[in-house]
């Protein structure tokens, strides 16, 4: 699979964790609502149990931005968002080197594949209870 591939794939995860969310359909991760939109999101940590992430390529990761430089910190949660209609997915980053810096929306593109791939396959895995 292609990382533009992948990246449709996870963004079609999140429009069924949205629709199962509002549904009241348990999807075997905790979704969290936007106030302001109708947007989701999820976290990559397990924050509430071991506090590690959910899966490999989060802490460190390496992101390159468009203009080809590049930044580490980690990935810790995911947003999706149907009304946004350049990026409707996005995940928020926090850099380690900078600790308080405060946190930032980064578009998928930016993302090695590996973490994205990673990051698909955990999801799939969280949805398996609603095969």
């Amino acid at each position: 699979m292609t990382k533009q591939e992948t990246i449709q794939r996870l963004t079609a995860l999140m429009v069924t964790a949205q629709m199962a969310h509002f549904k009241g359909r348990e999807i075997g991760v905790r979704v969290h609502e936007h106030q302001q939109d109708s947007g989701i999101s999820i976290d990559l940590y397990n924050f509430e149990g071991d506090g590690k992430p959910v899966c490999e390529g989060l802490k460190p990761c390496t992101i390159t931005y468009d203009d080809g430089s590049t930044d580490i910190g980690h990935l810790f949660c995911m947003c999706y968002d149907p009304d946004e209609e350049e990026t409707p997915l996005v995940f928020m980053f926090s850099h380690d080197e900078y600790g308080d810096g405060g946190d930032i929306d980064i578009a998928p593109d930016c993302l090695p594949e590996e973490a994205l791939q990673n990051i698909t396959q955990w999801l799939e895995k969280c949805f398996a209870s609603l095969a």
